[in-house]
């Protein structure tokens, strides 16, 4: 599967993508924001298994420059652990590459196909309290925070689709750029 933008390429994860994305989790600007510390190898390698699913609930993609196809990122939609036309959305960008509006790009892309292709609902997302750019980042999508019960040190967002919102406006799945 293969997603473009006017810049991106988001595709399926290869194996040599596990040492680009080690180069870039080993950053310390990258780890400061990393709650999870999942290893590359091991994104990729579930990637891998997913790619293969039938039918398949979970799409997690490597952000690639169009065109060098040299993964930058990887951002995903995952639904193993969710009802039916529900996901977990996830997104990671190599240090380099912050500040350049590509995570938006990548996003609005991979959540207009969760709307329609996959006919999501519903959203959410789970990101470390002091990953502030994240919260921007979700919130100029249209997700909204949720209070967080347990005190944790991750914040859940959620995004709904609402039929009555415009495309763009309030909680609604984003339409592909």
């Amino acid at each position: 599967m293969q997603l473009r933008t006017r810049r991106l390429l988001l595709r399926e994860f290869i194996p040599s993508d596990v040492m680009t994305l080690s180069v870039y989790h080993a950053a310390p600007s990258y780890r400061e924001h990393d709650a999870l510390r999942a290893d590359a190898e091991t994104i990729v390698g579930q990637a891998l298994l997913w790619s293969e699913e039938q039918p398949r609930r979970n799409y997690q993609l490597a952000i690639a420059e169009s065109e060098t196809s040299l993964a930058i990122g990887a951002i995903g939609l995952r639904g193993t652990d969710h009802a039916l036309g529900e996901a977990e959305f996830g997104c990671e960008l190599s240090p380099e590459y912050w500040g350049r509006g590509y995570a938006r790009e990548a996003a609005v892309t991979l959540l207009g196909f969760g709307s329609r292709v996959l006919k999501l609902r519903r959203v959410t997302a789970i990101c470390a309290i002091a990953n502030v750019r994240v919260h921007h980042l979700l919130e100029s999508l249209g997700f909204t925070r949720e209070p967080d019960p347990n005190g944790s040190s991750a914040v859940q967002f959620t995004l709904a689709k609402s039929e009555a919102a415009e495309p763009g406006h309030g909680s609604q799945l984003p339409p592909r750029q």
